[in-house]
C-alpha cells in the first residue's frame, strides 16, 4: 500500500463502473452515461427497469461525513 492508497482511503475510493453495468438492488438501474462528479461522489444517467424510465442516480463516496450529508439531503428532498 502506498501513501497515495492511504489518501484514497481517507477521501473514499472513487466508484468505478462500466457503461451498461447494473446498479442497485436486484440490478434495478442500468448505467447509461456519466452526468457529473463532485466532492460527494458521482451522478450517473441510468435506466430504471422497475419504473421503465430514465433517471439520475447519485453515488456517494464511502466517507462517513459524506454519507451523513446525503441522508440530510434525502430528508430535505422528501
Amino acid at each position: 500500500m502506498s501513501a497515495n492508497d492511504d489518501e484514497n482511503d481517507q477521501r473514499g475510493r472513487d466508484f468505478e463502473y462500466t457503461l451498461g453495468e447494473s446498479l442497485g438492488p436486484n440490478d434495478r438501474f442500468k448505467i447509461l452515461a456519466p452526468l457529473g462528479e463532485g466532492t460527494f461522489g458521482k451522478v450517473l444517467e441510468c435506466y430504471d427497469r422497475v419504473k421503465q424510465e430514465y433517471c439520475a442516480v447519485k453515488v456517494i463516496r464511502n466517507v462517513p461525513k459524506y454519507k451523513a450529508a446525503a441522508k440530510i439531503e434525502v430528508d430535505v428532498l422528501k
